[in-house]
């Protein structure tokens, strides 16, 4: 039966209790479900970065609605994602200009 849901693209086992999947990797398990999200889509991105639309496109795929109209919500989740991610010396950064890129880096005192 197609319940129309995707599959997670990180690795998770399935909590013995409530039967929801727990992601095995520390940093995903400490992210929402949408931050979790978008730092999975920006971390297969690799070093060429990936746009804010098309994490937008990728986001929302399985919306019926389509999601948000706007990219500014991307800022928004990397934002949040971002408070999360600092403790493991991650960082999900834009480089600055007219078409910016999102790329996965290591925050300043890791480097």
């Amino acid at each position: 039966m197609n319940t129309g849901r995707v599959a997670p693209i990180y690795p998770s086992h399935v909590c013995a209790e409530c039967g929801h999947p727990i992601p095995s990797d520390e940093v995903a398990a400490v992210l929402s479900p949408r931050q979790r999200r978008v730092y999975e889509i920006v971390r297969l991105a690799g070093t060429a970065g990936i746009s804010a639309k098309e994490i937008r496109n990728k986001l929302y795929e399985n919306d019926p609605n389509g999601g948000a109209k706007n990219t500014n919500i991307i800022s928004v989740f990397a934002h949040y994602a971002n408070v999360r991610l600092r403790p493991f010396g991650l960082e999900i950064t834009a480089r600055l200009g007219p078409w910016p890129l999102w790329r996965l880096t290591k925050t300043e005192e890791q480097k």
